[in-house]
């Protein structure tokens, strides 16, 4: 019998469309806006509108391959397993679909100096030229640029563990947590752009902590696969920390495990000048915002779900 096709948008697919929608308004705002009209209409740059369409197309692409194999049965796992790991493609569509200047092109300026302000008011204290000028072993430096370039693979690792183990709901909440992290992260690199404080106030710092051959090489990888302007909030705060807390709730020894890499990518984002002192915390607290938001709301929605999809394959079995 021939199985009747529908769309089925997962939440993370309406969450990226959300911030498509989102982008557009801004897009078609900062275009028409007055007082800045004359630079923008000199070199409007269209290629930006495409770039944040991404997310929107590969979304199609998910549900044309899903109405394509519809009826085959012999790949059907293949196209489960497909679409259980999507979100993690989502959450790449989400950050590239910024380019490398849509947040600058909307607001016309950075904001570094806004965000070392905001630092010496409430820090009183530039960190991450204290930590510089404090210690500087190489070994450690080397170590920190270890922990900055773990950015990804650790939240394959751990959401990959539970998927291969089977834990259903453990996997479905994680997934749905980093992408309304990547969401929001990506919001607020639109609305405050920034460069970084290693870029950005070059002339802050006076011991060289990119002398060794590893860290150099990690820089060079950052700054190819990185987009220039998402200082605020910190991504690397914000994804680490949200598989951090799911991990103390599903997996204390995977806790234990990630707890040297995740602390040290914390450090490490201010330590190598990547981010000022308030892009981590901003990331620090969106990320608990979206754990208690996701284990209030979003687990028990799962939950259901998945239990509704078992009694019904146990109904038609």
């Amino acid at each position: 019998m021939k199985k009747k096709f529908k769309i089925n948008l997962e939440i993370e697919d309406k969450l990226a469309i959300a911030f498509v929608l989102i982008v557009a308004i801004l897009y078609i705002a900062a275009l028409f806006k007055g007082s800045f009209s004359k630079e923008r209409f000199i070199n409007p740059q269209p290629i930006l509108f495409y770039y944040f369409l991404f997310p929107f197309f590969l979304i199609l692409l998910k549900e044309a391959v899903a109405l394509i194999f519809a009826d085959n049965y012999k790949i059907s796992k293949l196209i489960n397993t497909f679409r259980d790991w999507f979100p993690f493609l989502l959450i790449i569509a989400l950050y590239y679909s910024l380019n490398d200047g849509l947040g600058y092109f909307i607001s016309l300026k950075d904001h570094d100096i806004f965000l070392a302000h905001m630092d010496d008011i409430i820090f009183h204290v530039r960190l991450s030229v204290f930590f510089n000028d404090l210690f500087h072993p190489a070994w450690f430096i080397n170590w920190l640029s270890f922990t900055y370039f773990m950015f990804v693979p650790l939240p394959l690792f751990v959401i990959g563990y539970f998927y291969f183990l089977g834990k259903r709901l453990e996997f479905k909440v994680i997934m749905f947590s980093l992408v309304l992290m990547e969401t929001a992260g990506c919001i607020g690199y639109l609305l405050f752009p920034a460069i970084g404080p290693l870029y950005a106030f070059p002339d802050w710092y006076h011991v060289n902590i990119y002398s060794s051959s590893f860290t150099n090489w990690v820089q060079s990888m950052v700054n190819y696969s990185r987009l220039p302007r998402d200082a605020f909030p910190s991504l690397h705060v914000g994804i680490s920390a949200v598989i951090y807390f799911f991990c103390w709730r599903y997996s204390k020894k995977v806790f234990l495990i990630i707890s040297p890499i995740v602390l040290s990518m914390w450090f490490a984002c201010i330590y190598l000048r990547q981010h000022y002192t308030v892009d981590v915390f901003a990331g620090l607290i969106l990320s608990i915002l979206i754990y208690k938001f996701s284990v209030k709301i979003m687990e028990p929605y799962y939950k259901k779900r998945l239990q509704d999809a078992e009694n019904t394959e146990k109904t038609s079995a």
